[in-house]
């Protein structure tokens, strides 16, 4: 394969036109199609690799979010027990204790089942989709279509 490129550099260097068009008519087809399928295969490689980058980022970040939230959700948890705690307290002196702590229940849960619904909602379309590769792979398809309605 060596031999045939510095072939082709010599050929593109010293010749014409029409020298270099019948020596690549020369080039039987199924090398062309073995090095058409060989490129293909490596550009398909390539593809997948930015895939897995992709995808690891994605997964890195999404990671690291989660773990922040985490975090600052051990502190919200103890200051809303708190919260309700001291509104229950304030509630005791006009309502009947049962009542009054009923009042931040009932509120709490409310919240939380927004933001339960919300966060269901959001899982079900996770945005995990490497979208550098799905363009390069359209443009290596419309390319592709090009090159074989050319040959």
């Amino acid at each position: 394969m060596a031999s045939k490129s510095s072939e082709n550099r010599d050929l593109n260097e010293s010749t014409t036109d029409a020298e270099r068009s019948s020596a690549i008519g020369d080039v039987p087809s199924a090398a062309l199609f073995r090095e058409l399928a060989t490129a293909l295969k490596d550009l398909w490689s390539k593809e997948l690799e930015l895939a897995r980058t992709e995808t690891r980022e994605g997964i890195a970040a999404l990671r690291a979010a989660a773990v922040c939230v985490l975090l600052a959700a051990i502190p919200a948890f103890v200051s809303l027990v708190l919260l309700a705690l001291a509104i229950t307290y304030a509630l005791d002196d006009v309502l009947p204790q049962w009542a009054a702590a009923l009042v931040p229940a009932i509120v709490l849960a409310g919240v939380s089942a927004a933001m339960l619904f919300v966060g269901l909602k959001r899982l079900k379309s996770p945005e995990a989709v490497p979208d550098q590769t799905v363009s390069n792979l359209q443009k290596d398809k419309q390319w592709l279509k090009q090159e074989l309605r050319g040959t």
